[in-house]
């Protein structure tokens, strides 16, 4: 009896660990319908969380025909990320057949004129920048082109960036998909070592930066703070927290995060010095 319930105690612990390097590691089918997108990396997320907000772009019906082209080049995205097309992004409108493996660099003008007429496709997506598309160049991250026989007509664009985001869902009234795709960015920072981890901790750094270049400081502390739980010497954070603080008149924090950064090899230490100095002429008025 005692040697069957420790076969069974065995069984257990295999199965428990099995889950929980499971949970740590990319196995799996990230997009079946029996998952959640838990496992996705930043670049999926980031895309798939942008391409929904084309729902709000434009009208869509089970009517409309759209395709999507991927400018691949970095291989940041692969396969799986058109069954998050289907069954998220862009329900109820079709996501032509043909076109769910190909890549940006697949297509030819020819290509396209020949898809647009035979697929009766309405709405063209083009993930990616600075491409040459009948007659017409991206400028964003994402651009929306209704078709127009042989042409293409730009209905929308926005770019692909963290930052960028946010913006685009405060202007649609969509702040809490925005707080869902930010959420999970940092469950990955929090839960994962690998390249999950390291790719969401770059992007709030960057989001953080973006929020500090446009006066948001009270938002790229808290981001900023973040990164600093896994990476304390970071010189440029030290001294960007500092100027915030200068800014908020909060001198006591500033000289801290001043000194923090002076301390750590290769701070831009005149630049931390200036402002110790107006902090010093404005003593008086502290």
């Amino acid at each position: 009896m005692s040697k069957k319930i420790a076969i069974l105690l065995l069984i257990c612990l295999v199965i428990f660990q099995s889950y929980l390097i499971y949970k740590k590691t990319y196995s799996g089918y990230m997009f079946d319908t029996k998952y959640n997108q838990e496992r996705i990396n930043v670049d999926y997320l980031l895309l798939s969380s942008s391409l929904e907000l084309i729902k709000d772009k434009i009208s869509l019906n089970k009517e409309t025909n759209i395709t999507i082209l991927i400018d691949n080049k970095e291989g940041k995205y692969n396969i799986p990320l058109q069954y998050y097309y289907d069954k998220q992004a862009l329900y109820p409108a079709n996501l032509i057949i043909k076109h769910k493996l190909k890549a940006l660099s697949e297509y030819t003008n020819e290509i396209i004129i020949n898809d647009i007429k035979l697929e009766k496709i309405d709405y063209i997506i083009i993930v990616g920048k600075n491409h040459l598309i009948l007659n017409q160049t991206t400028v964003n991250d994402i651009s929306i082109y209704k078709t127009n026989g042989e042409s293409l007509e730009l209905v929308n664009g926005y770019d692909m960036n963290i930052y960028s985001f946010y913006k685009e869902c405060i202007k649609l009234n969509k702040e809490e998909h925005f707080n869902n795709m930010l959420d999970k960015i940092i469950n990955y920072i929090k839960n994962y070592k690998n390249y999950y981890g390291t790719t969401a901790l770059d992007s709030i750094y960057k989001y953080a930066d973006d929020l500090y270049i446009n006066g948001d400081y009270d938002k790229a502390l808290t981001y900023y703070n973040l990164y600093l739980e896994t990476n304390a010497l970071d010189k440029i954070i030290h001294l960007n927290k500092g100027k915030i603080y200068f800014n908020q008149k909060k001198y006591d924090k500033a000289l801290e995060e001043f000194n923090y950064c002076k301390a750590i090899e290769g701070c831009n230490i005149d630049d931390a010095n200036r402002y110790i100095e107006q902090m010093k002429i404005g003593e008086e008025i502290w």
